[in-house]
């Protein structure tokens, strides 16, 4: 979910079991560290058969947070989702609520459904599973956020596995692990994005490359590692890395938006034809879930074919 700052927003837990109101609590998570507001079982109603919604205010901090559903009684998890932060909306790119890669209106013409209004929640919740189900078999997340990311690096090896990156604005590092970003690194001279032609071809950033300046490179088990002459070297304190910028897609892949078409009228199929036993918890988990076994297949075939979108695992 994409939501500004300090505002307020509606989280949706769609779990197949009824009567929980009383019982479930959430909380949003700070994925950096600590607990931004703690579980809460004020304001959640369920709204469907197993479906439940709760009202809740942005933290005021920009940032890449989740949210957790669990049992009070048990502690048991029910339900993780992503909340991003942000003030930062790059227009005519992310749709919907700005993490979905197709709207309802657009589904509802597909299905032609545009006189009507009673499937809107049935379309709304199709929709957002089928695009958490994207992000989670593909492992990647297509829709565009603005904020700061953190990544721990080995100081041994010049190269640093990134998420997708559209535009870094700054690499700022922590030399000494006090928590402090003291040194910033500049484009072209202390590092280089990679692959160096991801832009021209539509496609992300994956890596940060430390400009070699000179040095050597030697072996250690089944990788190379790069000991340089005079020039900069990753820290080797966690998290030392922060890189602040676009993160995602430049744009939509239309293998995205064919496959959000296929897999919400599915599972709106599935909501409309049997009893809602469909779960859709999170990104980390929707893959191996919802009673349906399997992504569609002609979905996965479509998000296989995506150029430079070869499936890895979305943390």
């Amino acid at each position: 979910m994409y939501v500004n700052p300090s505002t307020s927003y509606e989280a949706v837990l769609n779990d197949g079991t009824t009567g929980l109101v009383t019982d479930l609590e959430l909380a949003t998570l700070d994925n950096v560290g600590g607990t931004t507001q703690d579980f809460d079982t004020s304001a959640i109603e369920e709204i469907a058969h197993g479906v439940y919604a709760a009202i809740r205010t942005a933290p005021s901090s920009a940032g890449q947070y989740s949210l957790v559903w669990k049992l009070s009684s048990t502690g048991d998890i029910r339900g993780v989702d992503d909340l991003t932060v942000t003030t930062d909306v790059v227009p005519g790119v992310v749709v919907g609520s700005g993490n979905l890669y197709i709207t309802r209106d657009q589904l509802k013409t597909i299905l032609d459904l545009n006189d009507t209004d009673f499937q809107d929640l049935a379309i709304d919740i199709a929709i957002e599973g089928a695009c958490r189900a994207i992000d989670g078999y593909t492992g990647h997340r297509f829709y565009q956020a603005t904020m700061a990311r953190y990544f721990s690096a080995d100081p041994l090896y010049p190269v640093l596995d990134i998420d997708d990156l559209i535009t870094a604005t700054e690499v700022a590092v922590d030399q000494d692990g006090d928590g402090t970003y003291e040194e910033t690194w500049v484009q072209g001279t202390d590092f280089l994005l990679d692959p160096p032609n991801a832009a021209s071809d539509g496609r992300p950033e994956r890596r940060l490359v430390i400009r070699q300046a000179g040095g050597f490179t030697y072996p250690r088990g089944d990788r190379w590692f790069f000991e340089s002459f005079g020039h900069r070297v990753f820290p080797r304190y966690d998290r030392s890395v922060r890189i602040t910028g676009t993160w995602g897609w430049p744009a939509v892949p239309a293998q995205v938006t064919s496959a959000a078409v296929l897999i919400s009228n599915r599972l709106l199929e599935r909501t409309r034809q049997a009893p809602l036993g469909i779960l859709v918890a999170s990104a980390r988990e929707v893959t191996g879930t919802a009673r349906l076994g399997r992504i569609d297949p002609d979905a996965a075939w479509l998000l296989d074919q995506i150029p430079g979108g070869q499936r890895r695992l979305l943390i």
